[in-house]
């Protein structure tokens, strides 16, 4: 009887079938949970990925479409210049077509006149540039044509308008089209309404020839720029980028220029504005904006497609041309939509991946339940082939052949497990797809990267080249004074092996190497500012008679100082050149300045660019105060010797003027004025000397004077004897006559008995008539005159100099018997009309004199005397000369003194110079006193003085040594 059935006995097969199930449930729970976590895993890094690389896009996005701006801001601020000129110039091409065609329509119906007024008038209304720009006219002599805006102008000289600057701005506008036909020109000038603040502006002018006129237009800069700012607002409201993107501009003091997507913010004041913290917008958005290169900010701001404040990302750059703000930013929001729809992809994808992990399991918890019954049914029989199948199945694609399962359980078992092994197979191949398509997200970033890395190198290797090629030596230490790197020009530079300094090692003692080749050892400064353009230079001179110019820069990153940059750069031929050409500079300076002549070269300009020390003597104005001035502003007296100056710029031909008379502080003085070309092919000029000749124009008007003299002398003798002859005659016959009147001749008496004549009735009618009178007057009148002929024939013979004794009493009254025959109507005056007084020393002992010399000598202290008292009207008083001699045991002292109207302090202290005189013109060479002067102190070893009281009298007194000189 077989034994009971134990309550707590298991069976095998439930057993087994139980532990399996539970043991396959637990697996397939902790591989699926295993799984599942894994593509978890990979979702929240996946999509952490993707949500950084899109921001970051993002920001290049924003960054580039305000950069864009920025170069089209920069675009259009560089072709301010060139839209003004190419405008303006197009302008006066019009209105020179339009005088031409009106000119030639007209000029011969209508004549010059009213030709001129149709085209004054055909150009006065036109206006351009939205009505700010207008046309003028001026002819080449500065006379204003045409000025629609300030008529009362017209017809009126304007050469003297200047600009703030001091330019004269008509003047060189005439230049530059009497020269070259057209022209620009740029000056100040102030705005319409503004005048206290001139504005930088351009004209340009065309010479309309047939009528000498020149035709111009001008426009101011800044009005230019206004229309590019315009046209640049415009533009920036007119950019879209993505769905909800846009640009916009604010200026520094948060006003809204521009907004691409709200056009009705533009003038709006954006101050207001508060982010989520209730803190001011503007502050933050002006610091981001100036920062280097630019700075984004986040901040809440409405949409403008729907109401409501959202998170934006914003990059904002400071325009410093304009002082703008340019702004682009994207909504947070829309990018975490983005993002949500990219998550919610990949939860999808992790789904239906956990739904196939779930579908497997199940397959499998199904197979492993049939294998388990095939086990429990043929476990003794099979279970050593079920064993085999699993250790290989574990390390490999082992399937179990059902034809060699004993029991049908297990070859029931055997398909499941193969079936199994093959799920494992697909499962394994789906994971190694996702491998690969990994390894391939890898692979390609991992190409970037090295590409990325391929660039730097090569960058890398252009500045190794540009480092090691470089003239100039260079040395590159950090902060810590050790050296990173220098160049091979360095080495030979300093005659330091590269063994000798390589990198990371202290820079002391290459600085000792390089102090040991100076003649002072230098200073090692370094630069306190963080910006490249901080440098600083210095020479070091070498003992071996190097000079090397030192710069030290610092090495920056960012707003970080790395280290030093030190360049050395041997200057030595540079400042050997130098010197050389200053020398010649300045020995050509001292040549020039050294000539007695002023030298004054110019430009084609007739601008000052050469300026000798003779030209500053001669001015008062230093070679800085003429260097670039107008000629004719600086030597007024050349404004009417411009011509020869052109002449000799443009023709290449010498000028030469002589003898041009300038009076300048009441004296009359003449220059030779000659002007050289100077220049080459491509640049003219000219060099004008000017040559103060009034010593040799005033002698070689006495040598004339001279000359006139000698033969006025030579021709008074002619004369004096020509007419002693008839007066000897005149005088003997006179004689006769008297004698043959004379009753008391016996001859007489005969004759007037012969002829019945009664002497004494005759004698008593001639006495009746005064006969005898009439020839005692010819007698002493023909006396008179012989006596001045003989006077003349004495003064012409005496041409000696031989000194011998006289009374100088003789001298001086001979003097006045001269003087006194010295009567010209045109002279003004009558010598024998002045009293002569005369008081002499007696026993005043002979002078050993040239005669000819002291009688000229004291003959022009009378004319000059009688002259002058001639130029004063006497009441009281009759013009009087008194001759003083007096003399002391060695001197004999002359005195000529006249009541005439003196002299004052300045006139004394010229008397005595040569060509000095206060007679008119014609009147006088200004060479008597000053030769007199000479006579005495220097042929004659006396002293000649003047003494004066202004309005009473003059004394002129000469003292003479009794022995003579």
């Amino acid at each position: 009887m077989a034994a009971p059935h134990s309550a707590t006995a298991r069976s095998l097969t439930r057993t087994i079938k139980q532990r399996m199930l539970l043991l396959a449930v637990a697996a397939m729970a902790l591989t699926g949970g295993l799984w599942i976590y894994s593509e978890y895993a990979m979702f929240q890094a996946t999509s952490q990925e993707l949500k950084q690389q899109h921001i970051l896009e993002s920001r290049l996005v924003l960054r580039e479409e305000v950069t864009q701006v920025l170069d089209y801001i920069s675009y259009q601020k560089s072709t301010t210049d060139t839209r003004l000129r190419r405008a303006i110039r197009d302008r006066v091409d019009e209105a020179h077509a339009i005088a031409s065609h009106l000119y030639k329509l007209n000029i011969g119906p209508l004549g010059p006149k009213r030709t001129q007024d149709l085209i004054r008038e055909a150009l006065r209304p036109i206006r351009f540039n939205s009505g700010r720009g207008y046309y003028f006219a001026t002819d080449i002599h500065g006379v204003e044509q045409l000025m629609p805006v300030r008529p009362e102008m017209e017809h009126t000289n304007i050469l003297g308008l200047r600009d703030p600057s001091g330019r004269s701005v008509v003047k060189d506008l005439i230049d530059i089209a009497a020269t070259k036909g057209q022209g620009f020109y740029s000056y100040l000038w102030p705005k319409p309404g503004k005048p206290a603040s001139p504005e930088p502006k351009i004209a340009y002018v065309k010479l309309f020839q047939p009528l000498g006129w020149i035709l111009g237009t001008g426009e101011y800069l800044e009005n230019v720029e206004q229309v590019i700012k315009a046209e640049t607002l415009d533009r920036i409201e007119r950019i879209r980028f993505d769905e909800t993107g846009y640009v916009f501009a604010l200026d520094m003091h948060g006003i809204m220029l521009a907004n691409g997507a709200e056009p009705s913010l533009a003038g709006r004041s954006m101050n207001a504005t508060t982010d989520e913290d209730g803190r001011p917008l503007i502050p933050q958005v002006i610091r981001a904006a100036t920062s280097p290169g630019g700075g984004f900010l986040r901040y809440v701001w409405e949409k403008p497609a729907g109401p409501g404040r959202y998170p934006k990302l914003t990059y904002f750059l400071h325009v410093p041309q304009w002082n703008w703000i340019l702004g682009a930013g994207v909504y947070l929001d829309d990018l975490d939509s983005a993002m949500v729809a990219m998550e919610a992809d990949l939860r999808a994808d992790i789904r239906d991946r956990v739904l196939t992990i779930g579908a497997i399991m199940a397959v499998l918890l199904i197979s492993i339940t049939i294998i388990v019954r095939v086990l429990t049914a043929r476990l003794n029989s099979s279970f050593a082939a079920l064993t085999n199948f699993f250790r290989e199945a574990a390390s490999g694609a082992a399937y179990i052949d059902p034809d060699a399962m004993v029991f049908d359980e297990f070859r029931q078992l055997a398909a499941p497990a193969n079936e199994m092994v093959r799920e494992r197979s697909t499962a394994l191949a789906e994971l190694a797809k996702a491998h690969s398509e990994l390894e391939e997200r890898v692979r390609t970033k991992t190409a970037k990267l090295r590409q990325m890395n391929n660039d730097l190198l090569q960058r890398e290797e252009l500045l190794r080249v540009t480092f090691n090629s470089t003239g100039d030596g260079l040395l590159v230490t950090d902060t810590a004074d050790y050296i990173i790197k220098t160049n091979p020009r360095f080495h030979e530079l300093w005659g330091i092996p590269p063994s000798d300094a390589p990198s990371g090692f202290s820079v002391r003692r290459v600085r000792e190497r390089i102090a040991e080749q100076l003649t002072v050892p230098p200073q090692w400064p370094r630069p306190t500012a963080t910006t490249v353009d901080a440098a600083l230079f210095d020479e070091l001179i070498c003992t071996d008679g190097r000079i090397i110019e030192r710069a030290t820069y610092p090495l920056v990153n960012a707003d970080a100082t790395l280290g030093t940059i030190y360049n050395f750069r041997d200057i030595t031929e540079k400042r050997r050149a130098e010197g050389e050409l200053s020398r010649l500079r300045l020995l050509l300076g001292n040549i020039v300045d050294s000539m007695p002549s002023v030298l004054v070269a110019v430009d084609e300009f007739e601008r000052i660019i050469q300026w000798n020390r003779a030209a500053q003597d001669y001015t008062g104005i230093d070679m800085q105060g003429a260097l670039g001035e107008k000629l004719d502003d600086i030597l007024p007296a050349m404004t009417g010797h411009m011509p020869m100056v052109r002449h000799a710029i443009h023709q290449k031909e010498p000028q030469h003027t002589p003898r041009l008379v300038h009076v300048a502080d009441g004296e009359q003085r003449f220059y030779d004025i000659t002007a050289y070309p100077l220049g080459t092919e491509t640049t003219s000029g000219a060099v004008i000397r000017i040559d103060d000749v009034t010593e040799r124009v005033r002698i070689e008007d006495m040598i004339l004077e001279s000359e006139k003299m000698v033969s006025l002398g030579g021709l008074a003798a002619g004369m004096a004897h020509e007419i002693n002859n008839p007066l000897g005659a005149i005088l003997q016959s006179n004689q006769n006559i008297i004698r043959r009147l004379s009753p008391n001749l016996p001859a007489n008496a005969k004759a007037a008995r012969a002829t019945g004549v009664d002497l004494e009735a005759v004698s008593e009618y001639l006495h009746m008539r005064r006969i005898p009178t009439y020839l005692e007057g010819i007698a002493e009148a023909g006396n008179r005159a012989a006596t001045i002929v003989r006077n003349m024939l004495d003064f012409s013979r005496r041409n000696d100099t031989n000194k011998r004794p006289y009374h100088l009493s003789s001298i001086l009254d001979d003097a006045v018997e001269l003087a006194s025959k010295d009567y010209q109507p045109d002279k003004q005056y009558d010598f024998r009309n002045i009293t002569i007084q005369r008081d002499y020393d007696a026993d005043v002992p002979l002078v050993h004199v040239s005669r000819t010399e002291i009688e000229q000598v004291f003959l022009n202290l009378l004319k000059n005397a009688g002259q002058a008292l001639a130029t004063k009207s006497f009441e009281n008083d009759t013009p009087r000369i008194t001759l003083r001699i007096s003399h002391d045991s060695e001197r004999v002292r002359v005195e000529v003194e006249d009541n005439g109207p003196g002299m004052d302090a300045a006139l004394k202290r010229r008397v005595f110079e040569p060509f000095y005189t206060t007679k008119e013109a014609g009147a006088g060479t200004g060479l008597g006193l000053s030769v007199s002067y000479f006579i005495v102190t220097r042929n004659h070893g006396g002293e000649f003085r003047v003494d004066s009281q202004p309005g009473e009298w003059t004394r002129f007194t000469i003292t003479l040594p009794v022995g003579g000189e």
